[in-house]
Parts: structure tokens; C-alpha cells; sequence
């Protein structure tokens, strides 16, 4: 809205302002599809009925924790909290009228903003809720125990911190209760919390109780002008459940379990609440919710792993950090509760090297992924629903050339090569292989060089490049790759379980210069197709990514987010949800093993827009349209999964 001289005046929709509050886009809901409202305050209501609810895209972090790291997440900058679900005919959310965003750090830090975010009426009630809780400023209750799994005789240790920005706590005591699963109280007991005024905590043992095997829910109360509660968890490792997985075996089609064909409806989770840091910040309470509600919609298969940061897993080779293990201890518990198989992820993009020049060559680099490799591998041997990617979507070799294959020109990458050459092209001496390949490569010195980057450039006139050359630098490169993945199997299948599947997660480059499965196939259990951008070419890329030999999954799936030249969204939620659809469906039309879409939960803590948009559910934990064609997929293949033996 403008104001001029004659009144207000309306303007076009635009983003630019609401992207400065972290707002990327907003989509309406139909009030229409709302069948009834369920809010978290009695004083919240709703007379009337929404016209439109205006569902909100958030990008809460404006920074990168690495920002060398592809994949890298950033700080939690703002929270939000809905207080007001819309529901469907399913009773399952599809809107959120009304929600809290607590600001925590950077920009607008201390601020929380309470948005009704709907055409309708709004009732004095429900606006004197709104004001008294904008007045208060952002605060975070939080509540966590030292290890998110316990081994048998340890006593847990439980942390409570309360957190306002904008200062003026008090020392103060909060209640703390442990539950069984079933509900049945373990016990309950104080922590005092003390501090400055704007953080405050305290940390208390556990009373000495025996606890059985088994996950234990574990909450924080404090009473200040309102009750503030938060809820975490932890698990006493269970052996028994641990074992109970059903074998994940494959074919050259599909996967099976007990012998059945297991055609796969999976999705990508981490966690609701902190995405990429489920590992350093857990919260099995946060995971047993979220299983629960996968299990239902009828995801069979999780995808998870390590995105970024992986000197923090491992900050001295051969020692991974004992909480992390902790953590994927407390989810593959989790996950085995709800008998979901897990694929877990490595590396991503390129491997880290722990100081290494070479993410592929260098010695060093390589024992330190393969000692990383092995410590997770040893502690998880005895599971056998449990499936290891080695790399998500890797290139090879430079850092600075992402997605591209394109040399590194370190002295491993440099004798590799050379030595490489010799193999290829065994002739009597180097002088003979050099005047070959000069004349291979239409050149004239430095023979045995790695190309040069111009040689990589599409041009029409060449000048002194030598395009010929990088053909087989990519052969160079595929062979390379290969090696190195038999080289990470090697580590897992001597130090862990043999019966577990290997896959490398590839996207469409390996279409083309990127690792492709045609030169890895043979070293892994089953191939991966991970098809984001080439709309038009669903088909061809199953086609061109599946070998004879080995099942071929669609690992990751999902709608790169795209805008037009005025910052709105190009296309709307129904028509990603569309389009998501049809690439479900084709996954399995090229005789195709399944898919697992990105990702569960939209991760906002990225400083990239479109990490922001994709998921099956926004920030505020209502569904997308793209869920609904989901659960109709994964129903009807789960019911028809015995007609699909080749």
C-alpha cells in the first residue's frame, strides 16, 4: 500500500519487502478445504470461517556455518510456532491462520511477531491473545539430556536453559519429568536455573533409577506469566529391537524384504526442529512424532546422513565425536520402532579430507574417510535394514568446480594421471606415447599435463585449447571415482556388516561428466538417480542411469523452486504438486526400484531460498498438496508390491 495525496492506493503483490523479514512467498489455502480448526489456547477461536489462510515460505538463517560447504546449514535465527492448525476432511493440517515467529539472533533478535495470517474475522479474544503474547519478546524453554542414548547402568544427565534476548530473566526453577512410552512417570524432580538476564540454566542427574531398555519421553515445565513447557527424549539402548530388522536384500530390479518385493516410497528426514544438526542437537521425542507421521502417510524408506561439517564429526581421525554417535544410536532406534529402513549419507558433493590435498587421491584424505567409514560401520553391525550412500551427488576432483568435472592439479592428481596414460595407452617408451597422444589430442607439448581449464570451455574457435585432451581426463576421472569407491567399500564390508547395500547417490550429471553408473555399478549393491532439474527428460535419465545388473532407485526426488522476473513464484503449490506426481510415478515406469522425495520437513536453516521452499511440509508443520499424491502412490504400490516380481 501506498500513501498519496487522494487516499491509500493497493500495488501490485511483490516480495521485496516481506523477503527483508525472512518471508520468501506466501501461497493462499482455500478456506474452502478447511474442515475444522484446532488451536493450542482456548482463547484463540474462530467465528467465522477463513476466506483464505496465506501460507508462508521463511528462510531463517542469513548466513552459512561453512560457507566453503555446499550442503552447509547455518544459525537458527528465528523459531516459529503455529498456534492454530486448519484441518482437512482427514483431520490432517493443511493451513496455519495463526503463528508465532521468535526471533532469536541476528536481525530483529528479541522480536516475536504474532500473525494472523487469514482474510476473515478475528475476535477480541483472539487479538488480546495475539497482543499479550507479541508483548512478552521472544523466550525458548529448552530441555535435553547430555546423550540422546544411554548404554545400561549410565545415569542421564538433563540441561534446562531458558533464553530471552532481550533480557530481564530471573533465577527461577523448573520442573523436570521422565516418562515411559507408555506414558507411566519414572520421576520428576527440580533444576534450578540461574544465569545472566538473558540466559539462565541448570543441570541435574537423573535420581538414581534403574531404567530398562526403551525410549524415555522427558519434559521441562516453568510457570512465568503463562505455563511454558518443552519436551525431549532419550533411549536406554535396546539390543533386542536393534536386532529385530528385516534383511534389506536387492535384485537387479527392485529391493525385498522377507523375500517380498519392497517397492520404495521413501522421503528425506533429519528433524522438524534443527534439520542438518539432528546429530549435535537431538530430540528422539521430536523423531518418534515425526516417524509416526511418515509411517502413516506410508513412507517405507528414510534417507538421512551428513550434509556438511564433517571435521566436527570426526575432529581427530579415528575418534568420532561420542554424542553424534549417541544421537544416530537414539534415530536408528527410532527408526527401527517404526520398522522404516534407513539409508544413511556420507559424504556430499566432494569427500572431506581431514587436511588431505586430494579428496580422492591423496593417501591421507583417503584414511581418514575410510576410518571415518569404519567406526560408524563397526557400531552398527548387527542391523541389517540399515543401507550406506557413500556420496551424495559427487564431481570430481576440484573444490572450486562443483558439479563439474574439472582437475585439481595437485601432485597426487598429477601422478595419477601420468600414470593413468601409461596404462591406457601402453606403448614401448614415453617418447612413443607422447608423439601418440599428440597426435590423439592435437597437440604439441607438454603431453603428459593435465588439460588446462580453457581446454574444458565451449567455444567455436579453439585457438590453443585441447578439447580432445579432456575426453580422457573424463574417462580419467570415472576410473578414478570408481577406485575410490571400492576403496570406501572395502572399509565398511571389512569393518561392518556384509549383508548391508552400498549405493552412491548421483544426480543428472552423471548424465554426463559426473560419476556415472555405468563405470560404478559393479562396485555397489544398487545404482541412484536423483532427478531435480531435467524436467523433460524423466524418462531418458532412468533410462541412461540403469545397467542391466542392478536396481536402480530415484534417491531424491522433489521441485527446485524457481521465480519469475518479479520475485513471485513461478509456479504455484498445486502445480509443483503436479509435476511432483508425474516424477513419482515415472520412477517407477523405467524399471525403477522407487523413490524417496526431498525432503519430509522444509529446512529454513539455510541461507539458500530454494532449500527454503522444497519439503512436504512448510516450516509451520502443515502438508503441501505434494503430500497428498505421495500417499496415494505409496498406498497403491504397497498394496499391489506382490505384482511386481520381474
Amino acid at each position: 500500500m501506498v500513501r498519496t495525496i487522494s487516499g491509500w492506493r493497493a500495488e501490485n503483490n511483490q516480495s521485496a519487502y516481506h523477503k527483508r523479514l525472512g518471508i520468501t512467498q506466501w501461497f493462499p489455502v482455500d478456506g474452502k478445504k478447511i474442515k475444522i480448526y484446532h488451536s493450542l489456547n482456548t482463547s484463540i477461536s474462530h467465528s467465522q470461517d477463513a476466506r483464505e489462510v496465506y501460507e508462508l515460505y521463511v528462510r531463517f538463517s542469513s548466513t552459512s556455518d561453512a560457507p566453503d560447504e555446499a550442503g552447509s546449514d547455518g544459525p537458527r535465527e528465528a523459531i516459529l510456532t503455529t498456534w492454530t492448525f486448519g484441518l482437512n476432511e482427514h483431520s490432517k493440517p493443511i493451513a496455519a491462520p495463526i503463528i508465532q515467529i521468535d526471533r532469536t539472533q541476528a536481525d530483529f533478535a528479541g522480536g516475536r511477531w504474532m500473525l494472523a495470517n487469514y482474510s476473515g474475522v478475528t475476535n477480541a479474544g483472539t487479538v488480546r491473545f495475539l497482543a499479550e503474547r507479541a508483548v512478552e519478546s521472544s523466550t525458548q524453554l529448552r530441555v535435553r539430556s547430555d546423550y540422546a542414548c544411554y548404554r545400561d547402568g549410565e545415569r542421564p544427565s538433563v540441561l534446562v536453559e531458558l533464553n530471552r534476548p532481550k533480557g530481564s530473566l530471573k533465577p527461577t526453577d523448573a520442573t523436570v519429568e521422565v516418562r515411559k512410552y507408555s506414558g507411566e512417570l519414572v520421576a520428576t524432580f527440580s533444576v534450578a536455573l540461574k544465569g545472566d538476564d538473558i540466559k539462565i540454566s541448570g543441570e541435574a542427574k537423573l535420581p538414581d533409577t534403574k531404567l530398562e531398555p526403551g525410549f524415555y519421553s522427558l519434559s521441562a515445565t516453568l510457570n512465568r506469566n503463562h505455563q511454558m513447557t518443552d519436551i525431549n527424549a532419550f533411549w536406554i539402548y535396546d539390543a533386542a529391537l536393534m536386532r529385530s530388522a528385516k534383511r534389506l536384500t536387492v535384485d537387479e530390479h527392485f529391493f525385498y524384504r522377507e523375500g517380498e518385493v519392497f517397492p520404495i516410497t521413501g522421503t528425506t528426514y533429519m528433524s522438524s526442529e534443527v534439520h542438518r544438526k539432528f546429530l549435535f542437537d537431538p530430540n528422539p521425542d521430536t523423531w518418534n512424532r515425526d516417524f509416526r507421521e511418515m509411517k502413516e502417510a506410508g513412507v517405507n524408506m528414510i534417507r538421512t546422513g551428513i550434509w556438511t561439517g564433517w571435521k566436527k564429526y570426526m575432529p581427530e581421525v579415528g575418534k568420532v565425536d561420542e554424542g553424534v554417535l549417541r544421537a544416530l544410536d537414539a534415530f536408528l532406534l527410532t527408526a527401527r520402532r517404526f520398522d522404516i529402513p534407513v539409508i544413511f549419507t556420507f559424504f556430499a558433493f566432494l569427500p572431506e579430507t581431514w587436511g588431505g590435498k586430494n579428496a580422492y587421491l591423496d593417501p591421507q584424505a583417503i584414511r581418514a574417510q575410510q576410518s571415518f567409514l569404519s567406526t560408524i560401520a563397526r557400531r552398527y553391525g548387527e542391523l541389517d535394514d540399515v543401507s550406506w550412500d557413500l556420496i551424495n551427488e559427487p564431481s570430481f576432483c576440484s573444490p572450486t568446480h562443483l558439479w563439474s568435472c574439472r582437475p585439481n592439479y595437485d601432485e597426487f592428481e598429477k601422478a595419477a594421471w601420468k600414470k593413468w596414460l601409461r596404462e591406457r595407452y601402453p606403448y614401448p617408451s614415453d617418447e612413443e606415447r607422447s608423439s601418440a597422444l599428440q597426435l590423439r589430442w592435437r597437440a604439441t607439448d607438454d603431453t603428459f599435463d593435465l588439460p588446462a581449464l580453457a581446454d574444458f570451455e565451449n567455444v567455436n574457435i579453439l585457438v590453443d585449447r585441447q578439447p580432445n585432451k579432456t575426453l580422457d581426463y573424463r574417462l580419467f576421472a570415472q576410473q578414478m571415482f570408481a577406485r575410490w569407491v571400492g576403496l570406501m567399500t572395502q572399509a565398511l564390508r571389512s569393518n561392518g556388516n556384509p549383508k548391508q547395500l552400498i549405493t552412491v547417490g548421483q544426480d543428472e550429471g552423471g548424465t554426463g561428466d559426473s560419476p556415472n553408473n555405468q563405470f560404478l555399478a559393479k562396485s555397489l549393491d544398487f545404482t541412484c538417480l536423483h532427478n531435480w532439474w531435467a524436467n523433460d527428460d524423466l524418462v531418458w535419465d532412468s533410462v541412461v542411469t540403469k545397467t542391466p545388473s542392478k536396481a536402480n532407485l530415484v534417491e531424491e526426488t522433489g521441485i527446485m523452486f524457481y521465480e519469475r522476473a518479479d520475485g513471485v513464484a513461478w509456479r504455484t503449490e498445486a502445480q509443483a504438486s503436479n509435476l511432483l506426481e508425474r516424477k513419482m510415478a515415472i520412477s517407477f515406469a523405467v524399471d525403477g526400484a522407487g523413490f524417496i522425495e526431498w525432503i519430509w520437513n522444509t529446512n529454513c536453516y539455510m541461507n539458500n531460498e530454494n532449500e527454503n521452499a522444497i519439503g512436504f511440509h512448510r516450516v509451520d508443520q502443515t502438508a503441501k498438496p505434494e503430500l497428498e499424491p505421495f500417499r496415494r502412490l505409496a498406498k497403491f504400490f504397497g498394496k499391489n508390491a506382490g505384482s511386481m516380481r520381474k
